[in-house]
């Protein structure tokens, strides 16, 4: 999902990503350990570049 959206210099911004994570695979964040899309991100820093906390707070996908 984030990769799909961190295209050419693009991002997603993390509160989209729990709408969309929800509505198209039926997954919540509150169900995981990390509680919170931004502790889930932030745990796997080799994969996700994100912006501080905020309402418009950004993620995007690193390129391996």
């Amino acid at each position: 999902m984030i990769a799909q959206h961190s295209k050419n210099g693009t991002n997603m911004r993390i509160i989209d990503l729990a709408t969309r994570m929800h509505v198209e695979h039926g997954i919540r964040i509150s169900t995981l350990p990390e509680k919170t899309w931004h502790s889930y991100l932030i745990a796997r820093p080799c994969l996700f570049d994100l912006d501080p906390r905020g309402p418009e707070a950004m993620v995007r996908f690193r390129a391996l």
